[in-house]
């Protein structure tokens, strides 16, 4: 299906009396596919972003580090969000 851009058109007083499509050029329209597959390619590590984040409330980067650094065992919610953090960070797309 071919996209179109909208053009105002005015009348000879210059008042805007409407508007008319243009159909995109073979090379708008492959610019414009190229976009959208850009953003479908890099839509899943934007919702892996934005789990992250989410997660940083609860358990953040630096408790993660300091856990890892120190060799701790972690016990109890704190192992629960641990964990829940190691998984999440091991599902990035």
């Amino acid at each position: 299906m071919t996209r179109h851009h909208h053009r105002a058109v005015f009348d000879e007083s210059g008042k805007q009396i409407g508007t008319e499509n243009i159909p995109f050029t073979p090379e708008e329209e492959a610019t414009r596919d190229a976009e959208e597959q850009a953003f479908a390619d890099y839509l899943p590590m934007k919702e892996w972003l934005q789990a992250m984040v989410k997660s940083d409330n609860s358990f953040t980067r630096k408790d993660e580090d300091m856990i890892d650094d120190l060799g701790l065992t972690p016990t109890g919610r704190t192992k629960e969000r641990y964990d829940a953090k190691k998984a999440l960070r091991a599902q990035k797309p």
